[in-house]
C-alpha cells in the first residue's frame, strides 16, 4: 500500500515537474519570437524613416528640401539598433544620403538663390542658374576633387546633374571674367572720351544679347551699369586734370566740368533702363527640367551645352552652310533633309536615340556636332519633337534595396506613396 502511494507521489511529482520545465519552455520561446518579431518591426520602421530621405525608390536624388537635422535623426535610429546585417546596410544608406547632401549643398552655394528656387532641390533642375558673383574657379575646383569618382559615375543621374552644374559654373565664372577684363580694358583707354564710353557699352550690351540666360543677361546689364557710371566720373575728372596741368583757363575747366555734369545725366538714364531691364531679366520664372523616369541610362539624357562665346561663331557657320546648300544643284529628298541636319548640328547634341533625348535636346545651352547621315535625321527629327520640359535622367540605384524580408515592407510603403 505505501509503495503505491509512493509511486503515485513521484508520478505527480514528476508531472508537476515536466508541466513546469514546458511552461517554461514555452515563456522562452514566445518571449523569444516576440523579441525577434519587434526587431524587425524596429528594422522596418527605421529603414522607412531612411528611405523617406530620398526622392524615390531609385536611391540617387535626395527628397525636396531635405534638411540635415533629418539625417541626423535617421542616423540615430540606425545606431539604436541591434547588430545585424540590415543594420550595416542601413548604415551604408545613411552614409551615402549624408554624401550626396553635402555634394548637392556645395554645389547649390556656388548659384544666386534666384526667386526663392535652388538650381536643384529634390529631382528638380532649374534650367537657368547665375553663378555667385563669390564663386571662384578653385570653389568649383575644389568639388570635383573632392567627388571625381562619383561624378565619373555614368550610372547615376544625381551625380551627372551635379556635373552639369558644375561645368555651367565654370563656363559662366570664365564669362563673367572675360566681361570684367573688357571692361578694364575701357577703362585703361587714356584717350576715352563720352562718346567712345558710350558705344564701347553699347557693343557689350548688344552682345549679351545673345545669350539665352535671362538671368546672365540681368547680371551683364548689371556690371555694365556699374562701369557706365564709374568711367563716365573717370573721363570727367581726366579731362578736368588734363586742362588744369595745361594752364587752361578757369572757364575752360568750369565748361568741362559742366559738360561732364551733363554727360553724368546722360549716364544716370542709361543706368535707369540697365537697371529695369535687369530687374526685369531677374524677374524672370526658370522652366524646370523634373526627374521623372526611373532606369534609363543618364549619358543618355545628361543635359549638354555649348559656350556662350561658340554660340554667334554656331549660328554664323548655321547661316553660312544654309546658304551654300540653297546654291548649289537640288538635292533628293533623303539628302537635302540630311543636309539641313548637318547644318543645324551646333545647336543639337549628339545623343543616342530616345524620346526623353529628344525632348532633352530642346533645352541645352550648347551642344556637341550631330553625325552626319542616319544620326543627323534622326537628331532633327528629335528637335522638332522637342518641349519646354525635360527629363533629368534617374538610372539604377548605387545602393540596391535590402533584399531581407525586414526591409522590403517599408521599401514597398515609400514606392507606392
Amino acid at each position: 500500500m505505501r509503495k503505491q502511494k509512493r509511486w503515485q507521489v513521484v508520478v505527480l511529482i514528476t508531472l508537476a515537474l515536466l508541466a513546469v520545465v514546458g511552461a517554461g519552455v514555452y515563456a522562452a520561446t514566445r518571449t523569444n519570437n516576440d523579441s525577434a518579431a519587434d526587431q524587425q518591426q524596429a528594422i522596418s520602421d527605421v529603414a522607412g524613416q531612411v528611405n523617406d530621405l530620398y526622392y524615390d525608390d531609385a536611391y540617387m536624388f535626395l527628397k525636396e528640401d531635405i534638411k540635415k537635422e533629418a539625417i541626423d535623426n535617421a542616423r540615430t535610429a540606425v545606431n539604436q539598433l541591434a547588430n545585424s546585417k540590415e543594420k550595416d546596410q542601413l548604415e551604408d544608406r545613411v552614409q551615402d544620403i549624408t554624401s550626396r547632401f553635402d555634394a548637392l549643398t556645395a554645389t547649390n552655394k556656388l548659384f544666386q538663390g534666384l526667386n526663392d528656387k535652388r538650381p536643384l532641390n529634390g529631382a528638380t533642375l532649374q534650367e537657368y542658374v547665375l553663378v555667385s558673383q563669390e564663386t571662384s574657379e578653385e570653389d568649383i575646383s575644389q568639388i570635383r576633387k573632392q567627388y571625381d569618382q562619383e561624378l565619373q559615375s555614368a550610372d547615376d543621374g544625381f551625380y551627372q546633374t551635379l556635373d552639369y552644374l558644375l561645368t555651367e559654373a565654370e563656363e559662366q565664372v570664365a564669362f563673367f571674367t572675360d566681361l570684367r577684363a573688357d571692361i578694364q580694358k575701357i577703362a585703361e583707354n587714356d584717350q576715352l572720351d563720352y562718346a567712345g564710353l558710350v558705344e564701347a557699352l553699347d557693343d557689350l550690351r548688344k552682345s549679351s544679347a545673345s545669350l539665352e540666360n535671362p538671368y546672365m543677361k540681368a547680371k551683364v546689364l548689371e556690371i555694365i551699369s556699374k562701369a557706365d557710371d564709374k568711367l563716365t566720373d573717370q573721363i570727367t575728372d581726366r579731362l578736368v586734370k588734363e586742362a588744369r596741368e595745361s594752364g587752361q583757363s578757369q572757364e575752360t575747366i568750369k565748361a568741362i566740368e559742366a559738360e561732364g555734369d551733363n554727360q553724368r545725366k546722360a549716364s544716370e538714364q542709361r543706368q535707369r533702363k540697365d537697371n529695369d531691364d535687369s530687374q526685369k531679366f531677374y524677374q524672370t520664372q526658370s522652366p524646370t527640367r523634373q526627374n521623372n523616369q526611373q532606369g534609363q541610362n543618364s549619358t543618355n539624357h545628361r543635359p549638354q551645352r555649348q559656350p556662350n562665346n561658340q554660340k554667334q561663331s554656331s549660328q554664323s557657320s548655321q547661316s553660312q552652310s544654309q546658304q551654300s546648300s540653297q546654291s548649289s544643284a537640288p538635292q533628293t529628298q533623303e539628302s537635302a533633309s540630311e543636309s539641313a541636319s548637318t547644318s543645324s548640328s551646333p545647336s543639337q547634341p549628339s545623343q543616342p536615340a530616345s524620346d526623353q533625348g529628344a525632348s532633352q535636346s530642346s533645352q541645352q545651352t550648347s551642344s556637341a556636332p550631330a553625325e552626319s547621315g542616319d544620326s543627323s535625321q534622326e537628331s532633327s527629327s528629335q528637335a522638332s519633337e522637342s518641349s519646354p520640359s525635360e527629363s533629368i535622367p534617374e538610372n539604377q540605384p548605387t545602393l540596391q534595396p535590402s533584399q531581407e524580408s525586414a526591409l522590403a515592407p517599408a521599401e514597398s510603403s515609400q514606392s507606392a506613396e
